[in-house]
């Protein structure tokens, strides 16, 4: 589900960048929680942002497990950011109140948080 991880700081924090694949539906949600679990559980990861520019489509089921993966990292004291969203997937973050659970920042923002980031490492 993850093409590539890349770690960063904000505020001094380290931060865990990931690149999502594949559309997030009831098929794959399995596995997109599991290797998120994996990966959170084993660094200590102040916040997550997920790269959801090669991402076409979400479901309902999707959308249960971004949210119970954000549950987890708000559990931590983290936060998770949300960046590259296509215009259909914005406007049903939109429509489900997500933009009040997750922190969704567009490229440019997310640059500017992330100052260390480089979205080419992420191939």
């Amino acid at each position: 589900m993850f093409q590539s991880l890349l770690e960063t700081e904000a505020d001094g924090q380290p931060v865990l960048c990931l690149r999502v694949l594949q559309d997030l539906k009831m098929e794959t949600a399995h596995l997109f929680a599991r290797q998120f679990d994996a990966l959170w559980n084993d660094h200590p990861w102040q916040s997550v942002l997920l790269d959801f520019a090669r991402v076409r489509f979400v479901d309902s089921t999707g959308l249960g497990t971004l949210i119970q993966c954000g549950d987890q990292v708000q559990n931590g004291s983290g936060k998770m950011y949300i960046t590259s969203l296509n215009p259909s997937i914005r406007a049903v973050f939109k429509l489900a109140g997500l933009y009040k659970v997750f922190q969704v920042l567009d490229e440019a923002a997310a640059f500017q948080k992330f100052p260390g980031l480089d979205f080419n490492r992420l191939v």
